[in-house]
């Protein structure tokens, strides 16, 4: 399986199939359900979500991260995920 944005990578080598991005509430409970943990519904939280889109495969390697460091939390895990952009960023607010 490969995820990628760009809708002609490897021409009709490859299946394509569109996915829907998740909603914020459907991105939580999946976050949250990987993660194995239950983070309110802060600003920590909702910039990860933000910043990850609601691409479930983001969601996943995240959650799972966070499965896997129990002592990080959302806004540590934002701001190790890489950006191509300053512009999306996230972890931005000012505590």
């Amino acid at each position: 399986m490969v995820t990628t944005r760009q809708r002609d990578l490897g021409g009709s080598v490859f299946t394509h199939f569109d996915t829907d991005l998740l909603d914020e509430n459907a991105a939580r409970t999946l976050l949250n359900t990987i993660s194995g943990r239950r983070f309110a519904d802060d600003a920590e939280l909702r910039a990860l979500l933000t910043h990850l889109q609601g691409h479930a495969l983001s969601l996943q390697i995240a959650g799972a991260t966070l499965r896997g460091f129990p002592e990080m939390s959302p806004e540590t895990r934002c701001r190790r995920s890489p950006s191509t952009s300053p512009s999306t960023r996230c972890c931005s607010w000012t505590p």
